[in-house]
């Protein structure tokens, strides 16, 4: 049994044989999965998209009301890292092509096979799991990031406090600035003999642009 770890799955079909056989395949093969409640019309289908906001929807295209791709084009551009897979009796390639254009993962034809239906699923959740982690390094890039800004902008501080600037920390700090530098400058006065350190506008944008 292949593993496909906290994976949420929607199915929508008016036939409860077809929508049976897909829960039942995807029970055997695959461990670590949620199987939603089945849907059986487009309305349907659009509620519980809302609802559980699921990872993988199997959908059919011709069921009663709202079909299966209008329901998909009401709901895929606020749910646009969910996986569409079209499930249908219908091979014609305008299908197809409708699908594609709606960003559909993959299209079956029923009656599904067992190996093309499993098939499909692994290179699904492969694409997940791939996504999964350039999030999480993205999300971890952005945390260290945001942990080596805040210890440069300390060390400036405590530099204007003691009264010595670095100007390599400096130019890291400005540069780590959210927002384009403007202008402006930085004055640090030290007692005693010390002299007084300046940074004018134009020095500040040299020490960005260097």
């Amino acid at each position: 049994m292949s593993k496909a770890e906290n994976y949420r799955i929607l199915i929508a079909d008016d036939e409860p044989i077809e929508y049976t056989a897909l829960e039942l395949l995807l029970k055997h093969t695959f461990q670590g999965i949620e199987i939603l409640p089945s849907v059986s019309n487009g309305v349907d289908l659009i509620s519980s998209i809302r609802k559980n906001e699921p990872d993988i929807v199997i959908v059919d295209i011709n069921m009663p009301g709202l079909n299966g791709l209008d329901a998909l084009d009401l709901v895929r551009n606020q749910y646009p890292e969910m996986k569409v897979i079209l499930h249908s009796a219908y091979s014609e390639f305008e299908y197809a092509k409708h699908a594609l254009a709606l960003g559909a993962f993959d299209y079956i034809v029923k009656p599904v096979r067992k190996p093309e239906f499993v098939e499909v699923m692994k290179r699904v959740f492969s694409a997940l799991d791939q996504e999964r982690e350039t999030r999480t390094s993205e999300e971890t890039m952005h945390q260290l990031a945001g942990e080596v800004n805040r210890l440069v902008e300390n060390d400036v501080m405590s530099s204007i406090l003691l009264g010595n600037v670095s100007e390599h920390t400096a130019r890291l700090f400005l540069r780590s600035l959210p927002r384009e530098y403007a202008g402006g400058f930085i004055v640090t006065v030290k007692t005693g003999e010390s002299p007084v350190k300046v940074w004018t506008p134009a020095q500040a944008d040299k020490l960005i642009a260097d």
